[in-house]
């Protein structure tokens, strides 16, 4: 049994994003998709106004990576108007790929 875990802390994601830092450079993807604002601001180190931004791709041109911006499938869970943008934004995303 595995205790429910909320957002994680600044100690969880800087050590996760050492091991995700090295497993991308190895895979190399074409694009990362960022499920919700915690993604965002670990992997972008800044916030990203989700409801704004949602369905777009930033670009981090100094590590060569292509990253999209959608909701947290639990966010579509909570609020269901946000189901369909999320659709939509994975709609999006098998055109972009």
């Amino acid at each position: 049994y595995l205790p429910k875990r909320g957002t994680p802390t600044i100690s969880d994601i800087k050590h996760g994003k050492i091991h995700l830092d090295q497993q991308l450079e190895v895979i190399k993807p074409k694009i990362i998709v960022l499920l919700g604002a915690t993604a965002c601001r670990a992997i972008l180190e800044k916030s990203i106004p989700i409801n704004k931004m949602h369905g777009e791709i930033i670009e981090d041109k100094q590590k060569k990576r292509k990253y999209f911006i959608t909701f947290h499938p639990a966010a579509a869970l909570r609020f269901p108007p946000l189901k369909k943008l999320l659709e939509s934004d994975f709609h999006k995303l098998k055109d972009l790929i």
